[in-house]
């Protein structure tokens, strides 16, 4: 084959160097979030997007109810990318949990985050009985009254010290006042002020949880609603977002976040109801039944 002639070199060198100066802006406005978009006239427009952070594998995303993506065992977080600035309903579904559902806003530029969570609709506990049989096997049934004391189911024991000494996070009406703080956890408080709960961030500004910020608008504190009445709370092992609360009807699992609506599930269903977590495992006590659930 014959060598390119100068002149042809010369053509090329001079065609791709149009191209790369060309396309440079072009990139650099894709890598910016614009797109192009077709309406009365060809225009760019500047987009955005959401990052998903699911917890569940197996779960469907849907945005504006169409299906985006549904996670794998590996790959549970989502990037949805190219959206046009403005508000989108963001559902994700499972069978056999409750659904979560949020509605968020898309910034040019920004790509805004949504951490789900999805309880089990029915979780399994296990009751720890106060007994053990003449075998060692845990029991609800009372030995003899010679034997109550030997016979005494050791985990029993341990659960029902949990309980023994009053939760710090108890509201403290016995004390005679009517606010109570729950210990700092992530640079976060809770204040339980009259069975209501309100959440404060105490960091740095920089460090703030994206769930305070609308875009460049960032506030300090947050009021939990949907639940009034609040008798105990806690934070939910493993995320600094959640909280884990008994009112007269039950114990429920609530979000922060009040970018909308809050989400609220239910996670035991019941009156006079108590919880501790020990870890990553609550123990629920109802009059003088013990339970336990791993979350």
């Amino acid at each position: 084959m014959k060598p390119l002639s100068r002149t042809k070199r010369r053509i090329y060198l001079i065609f791709f160097a149009l191209v790369f100066v060309v396309s440079l802006p072009l990139v650099i406005l894709y890598a910016r979030g614009y797109r192009l978009t077709l309406s009365e006239a060809l225009k760019f427009g500047r987009t955005g997007g959401f990052y998903i952070a699911a917890t569940q594998s197996g779960a469907e995303i849907y945005i504006d109810s169409k299906l985006v993506k549904k996670t794998g065992i590996f790959q549970k977080n989502v990037l949805v990318q190219n959206l046009k600035p403005g508000s989108y309903d963001i559902k994700v579904v499972k069978d056999g949990f409750h659904t979560w559902t949020k509605t968020l806003s898309v910034f040019s530029e920004t790509v805004t985050e949504a951490h789900p969570f999805m309880l089990p609709e029915n979780p399994e506990l296990v009751e720890v009985p106060p007994y053990l049989s003449d075998s060692g096997m845990p029991t609800s049934t009372p030995p003899k009254a010679s034997l109550i004391n030997t016979l005494r189911n050791p985990e029993y024991i341990q659960a029902a010290a949990l309980f023994s000494v009053a939760s710090s996070k108890e509201t403290a009406l016995k004390s005679g006042t009517s606010t109570e703080i729950l210990g700092i956890q992530r640079k976060l408080s809770v204040e339980n002020r009259d069975g209501r709960l309100y959440i404060e961030w105490l960091g740095k500004s920089a460090d703030i949880p994206s769930y305070f910020c609308q875009y460049e608008q960032c506030k300090s504190s947050i009021t939990l609603a949907g639940l009034s009445a609040v008798k105990v709370f806690d934070f939910y092992p493993g995320r600094g977002d959640l909280l884990i609360i008994a009112v007269s009807d039950g114990i429920y699992v609530a979000e922060m976040d009040d970018r909308s609506a809050q989400n609220i599930q239910p996670l035991f269903p019941g009156k006079n109801l108590d919880f501790r977590i020990d870890g990553d495992v609550i123990f629920i006590k109802q009059a003088k039944r013990m339970y336990f659930l791993s979350l």
